[in-house]
């Protein structure tokens, strides 16, 4: 397959926004043909559908600001004497899991920073997808219960699951597949350049460029997240080629950026396990709230909290005081007014009524007899 078509060199304006180092080893050299794009997608799509189903761990660590893993502004970090840019390092892990009728699970287990202390404590996260719905379950985190919440959207696998494009790029790279890259071939520009003495093929997004090995079958070796001209998030990536039947990234390097081009987090992580079509059962795609999960169900409009017994203690409205979750928790809501209470009320009123309307009725009539 011909690729260049000509020697005829091409230049690319870089953003000056672009940090020096997401640059470095990488150099425009030509210009492909627009007829090369279908034949590109095609080979990315085509790989993609030997993955109809699977299941992926991966593991690494992490270095980022305590701004960037508490999502707390740099004032209130101030006001309890934390470093703004102090940088602090943790173990990260996940998994994947994508069946052959569409349902998703994700698992990511993340460092947040605890409420009155400068230690980080452990947040896991599971999110399902099961065709229908959506729903989130937090274990442990800034809050001081399981929460969940269950909606009728897809999963958002860009703003809130960007540690899983490396996955995605190759499992389900285009957005009708829960992708990265658009569907719609005319949303690309192509060029070819070279990253780390490799040439690539450019392909370029509104949110997304990514640079494909020429020589590996258009796996991908670079990729940059971006919004409105700023890099966002970039990936190193290093393909396995060892192990060509199994995932082709072998690991990957992670930097997210901050609004001024500095670096707020780093994540290094590996492929643990990868399984290409597993059989799964249906409880995979399931969860289990523990004891003591705050529930918002918004297919519902209801919220509730899971007793021991595994009951549903309806929250209403106003009762929730912000103070007050373990007595919400071994209490059952105020009863609204029985039915029986309210026909009794009404024939009460009635009867008061019909009793003062006869009193002035025979007031009236004493009142007008002659003396």
């Amino acid at each position: 397959m011909r690729i260049i078509s000509s020697p005829t060199l091409c230049v690319i304006t870089f953003l000056a926004c672009v940090p020096d180092a997401a640059l470095a080893q990488t150099k425009a050299v030509g210009s492909t043909e627009g007829d090369d794009l279908p034949t590109i997608l095609a080979v990315i799509k085509s790989r993609a559908a030997n993955f109809a189903s699977f299941d992926a761990e991966w593991r690494g660590t992490q270095k980022a600001t305590h701004q960037f893993i508490s999502g707390k502004s740099a004032e209130q970090l101030k006001q309890i004497g934390i470093a703004v840019d102090k940088y602090v390092d943790f173990p990260v892990e996940g998994r994947f899991v994508r069946d052959n009728k569409g349902r998703i699970r994700i698992e990511y287990l993340n460092s947040c920073l605890a409420k009155s202390s400068v230690l980080v404590k452990t947040k896991k996260s599971i999110e399902i997808y099961d065709g229908k719905k959506s729903t989130q379950f937090f274990s442990e985190g800034q809050l001081d219960y399981p929460f969940a919440s269950i909606t009728n959207d897809r999963p958002d696998l860009i703003t809130r699951k960007s540690v899983l494009l490396p996955l995605r790029i190759i499992l389900c790279p285009f957005a009708d597949e829960y992708g990265v890259l658009p569907s719609d071939p005319s949303a690309f520009t192509l060029a070819v350049e070279i990253v780390n003495n490799v040439a690539c093929a450019r392909l370029a997004t509104k949110d997304h460029v990514v640079w494909l090995s020429m020589r590996d079958q258009y796996l991908p070796v670079r990729h940059h997240y971006v919004n409105d001209g700023r890099i966002l998030i970039g990936f190193e990536y290093t393909l396995d080629r060892a192990k060509p039947a199994g995932f082709p990234i072998r690991s990957w390097k992670q930097t997210t950026f901050d609004a001024k081009g500095k670096v707020e987090s780093e994540i290094d992580a590996v492929i643990t396990r990868f399984t290409p079509e597993p059989s799964f059962a249906d409880n995979q795609f399931q969860i289990v709230f523990p004891s003591g999960t705050w529930v918002s169900d918004q297919t519902r409009n209801e919220k509730y909290l899971v007793k021991p017994d595994g009951s549903q203690r309806p929250i209403r409205a106003g009762e929730f005081t912000g103070t007050n979750y373990q007595e919400l928790l071994t209490t059952d809501p105020p009863r609204p007014p029985s039915r029986l209470r309210f026909v009794l009320g009404l024939t009460a009123g009635i009867l008061v009524l019909v009793g003062s309307v006869y009193y002035l009725y025979r007031r009236n009539h004493r009142s007008g007899k002659a003396p």
